[in-house]
């Protein structure tokens, strides 16, 4: 077994991990673990470069039984199991490797805590968790009096990212004043610059500054491209995308996204599902229903490739929304009916409004007015936009009216959602609440976005409406 395992490794199977789960299958019959353990490292590797994320956390629980003390599979199962969005898998397995670093190499603890920033970051999108992760770093290095300059930089712009999504965006400038005093004279690679340009960008977001935060956005993501990671270039781009649409650009926006799906195709198949969402919404607001329309579809298509109930339920819910939004009223209920019963990861409160209108231009009111009572008593968070929802709901309590012929009651209503609107038209968007949908539903914002004037626009033309068959 050990001649047929060299024999394959000298025939091309060292290539980049195509053959080694072969090799290490010989190895193991061979008794020789610990090159098996080896192989099976790079047999993982070479799994999730093909997005095979099953097979590479299968390698690397291989990999970790047969070297118990070697903490590098368990790190990298960490890794995996957050790409596969299996939160608590990939904490116990971080636990496991963690532990089994020497408390004395700083460097290795450092680095251990910074992978776990990077996949807190991307693939959960837990900014907070990814914060504590940069923290703790930055800890192991200053108990190590180490100078580690790649690792130290690394920490402190992971930390800007992390203060400017969930923490005090106040503090993000002196980070990057900071970053760049340790960098002066030495070379910045790209994976440093995505990290400045995406703390930039989040700290532009946060102060409501959208048409600013697309430029350090881009320069990132590019950056991340050509350091050969997607995931992160992915963040930036669908990113770039939503705050070029809250700046109201929504051509720009798909240029964005489109940019976006190019760099995660085939690759990430997760992000992919988010990006499809996002250029649905996109699709639909430029008023290309039948394109947001096969957007949808595909996103719904590829979540239930991918086997994930949540994904698919949160699909559902996307495609009902294009559904709405082209009038066709029996198929948004059933799609929003049936994601709201899944429990999508989506706005509950905002879900049951979108529902409750498709079920009044059907002239079901009844079910309607169960629908509002039930928004009403949906738990609301700050992602839920709440100010927003008020008005929403005043709206449809007012067609509903309408379609009764109480036009006088419509109208009062219709005029009091108005008013709820114009309270949000001067600011238009604000940055906590695009990062609130961010962080608390992992999704590119532009897919919850809410626009007051354009809703303002809508009520006062079925106000108009009402008001005209009163005279």
């Amino acid at each position: 077994h050990e001649a047929v395992a060299t024999a394959i490794s000298g025939s091309g199977g060292a290539d980049g991990g195509g053959r080694a789960a072969e090799v290490a299958r010989h190895l193991r019959l061979a008794g020789r673990d610990g090159l098996a353990a080896e192989q099976l490292l790079r047999a993982a590797a070479h799994a999730r470069a093909v997005a095979a994320l099953a097979e590479a956390a299968g390698h690397l629980v291989e990999a970790a039984g047969l070297a118990p003390d070697d903490p590098r599979p368990l790190l990298q199962l960490a890794e995996i199991e957050a790409w596969r969005h299996r939160r608590d898998d990939a904490e116990r397995a971080f636990a496991r490797g963690a532990a089994l670093l020497d408390p004395h190499d700083a460097q290795a603890v450092a680095r251990a805590w910074l992978e776990r920033a990077r996949w807190m970051r991307g693939a959960l999108c837990f900014p907070r968790a990814s914060r504590d992760a940069y923290l703790r770093a930055l800890g192991a290095l200053d108990a190590g009096q180490l100078a580690a300059p790649d690792e130290h930089a690394e920490a402190v712009a992971g930390l800007a990212w992390a203060e400017a999504v969930a923490g005090d965006a106040a503090a993000v400038d002196a980070l990057l004043d900071q970053l760049e005093e340790l960098t002066r004279g030495r070379h910045v690679d790209d994976r440093l610059v995505h990290d400045i340009g995406a703390a930039r960008s989040f700290s532009l977001i946060r102060r409501g500054r959208f048409l600013e935060s697309s430029a350090p956005a881009v320069e990132a993501a590019v950056a991340a491209e050509r350091a050969g990671r997607p995931d992160l270039a992915y963040g930036c781009w669908s990113n770039a995308a939503s705050a070029a649409a809250c700046a109201g650009d929504f051509e720009r926006s798909l240029e964005l996204a489109d940019r976006g799906m190019e760099a995660v195709a085939g690759v990430l198949p997760t992000t992919e599902v988010h990006l499809l969402a996002a250029r649905a919404r996109i699709l639909a607001r430029l008023g290309r229903l039948d394109e947001a329309g096969a957007a949808a579809d595909a996103e719904l298509a590829l979540a239930g490739r991918l086997d994930d109930a949540a994904l698919s339920a949160v699909a559902e819910h996307d495609r009902g929304m294009v559904a709405l939004a082209a009038a066709d009223f029996a198929r948004a209920e059933a799609l929003l009916a049936s994601a709201l019963a899944a429990g999508a990861p989506v706005s509950r409160p905002a879900a049951r409004l979108a529902r409750a209108e498709a079920l009044v231009r059907l002239e079901r009111l009844e079910d309607a007015e169960a629908e509002l009572r039930a928004a009403a008593l949906e738990p609301v968070e700050e992602r839920d936009l709440p100010g927003t929802l008020v008005p929403r709901l005043t709206r449809l309590q007012g067609l509903i009216a309408a379609a009764r012929g109480d036009h006088d009651l419509a109208a009062r209503r219709l005029r009091e959602a108005a008013q709820g609107w114009r309270r949000y038209v001067p600011a238009e968007h604000d940055g906590d609440g695009y990062v609130a949908n961010l962080t608390d539903l992992g999704r590119p914002p532009v897919a919850g976005l809410v626009e007051p004037s354009r809703e303002l626009q809508g009520v006062l033309a079925e106000l108009a409406a009402v008001e005209a068959v009163t005279a």
